[in-house]
């Protein structure tokens, strides 16, 4: 989780046994989550449990819920059940924040001027995907603002994802799109500038990825048509 802060989070995880991903929709991530900062650290402030979320993805994804009531140091305790065996144990140090650094939840989107195919015409120029929907490319972030429909924008690079989470939002929200693109406005916003795996070595990313402050990908935000963003998403989706 590269930004936790002050209210509701989505946590996501991923489960590895032997270094291989599982991908087991029956299995139930236990959550527990301690105020580190506070006088009693092994007092449980939360308990959750994280729900199989790996539809149409290569690996499970396992999502829970935590609202932090206060900034500082948490711990994190992960319980994977393990059948015939006891239960694999883990702590996570989480750092919350006062406030997002990211845009926040009921905050106004960044009119950034994302590229489109009207200013780059080819496609492979435009994106790192190596299957691209020209229609996620037709409008700016800031073009989609004024139109005052309802949009989803998704910043990642397919070819270049650190998380190896991109290529699988990607696919997913090219389904959403075919569903939903008489209400709702797809943006894809590629993470690095052309030629992208030069801008990956020098880490050379695009104005829209400082403009909204993003230091990690991939992240997908819901914007509603007066241009409040109604929920942001970082790492997979489905």
């Amino acid at each position: 989780f590269s930004e936790l802060a002050v209210g509701p989070n989505r946590l996501a995880l991923g489960v590895l046994e032997a270094g291989t991903p599982i991908n087991d929709p029956a299995l139930a991530v236990g959550m527990r989550l301690f105020y580190l900062d506070g006088p009693d650290k092994d007092k449980v402030q939360s308990e959750t449990t994280a729900v199989y979320r790996g539809e149409g993805l290569p690996f499970g994804l396992y999502v829970g819920y935590a609202t932090f009531e206060q900034p500082g140091a948490y711990g994190l305790e992960i319980t994977v059940p393990r059948p015939g065996q006891e239960p694999q144990v883990s702590r996570l140090r989480l750092d919350v924040l006062e406030q997002s650094r990211t845009p926040m939840v009921g905050s106004q989107a960044i009119p950034s001027d994302s590229l489109t195919a009207a200013d780059v015409p080819e496609l492979a120029q435009l994106t790192s995907d190596p299957n691209p929907d020209p229609e996620l490319y037709q409008l700016s972030v800031a073009d989609a603002l004024v139109a005052k429909k309802p949009f989803l924008v998704a910043f990642s690079t397919p070819s270049f994802c650190e998380t190896a989470v991109c290529s699988p939002n990607l696919f997913v929200i090219k389904k959403l799109k075919d569903q939903y693109k008489e209400q709702v406005n797809f943006i894809h916003v590629e993470v690095y500038q052309y030629p992208f795996g030069e801008s990956f070595q020098a880490q050379r990313r695009v104005p829209a990825m400082s403009e909204w402050k993003l230091r990690t990908e991939p992240w997908t935000f819901l914007v509603d048509g007066e241009g409040v963003i109604q929920a942001k998403y970082e790492g997979g989706v489905t």
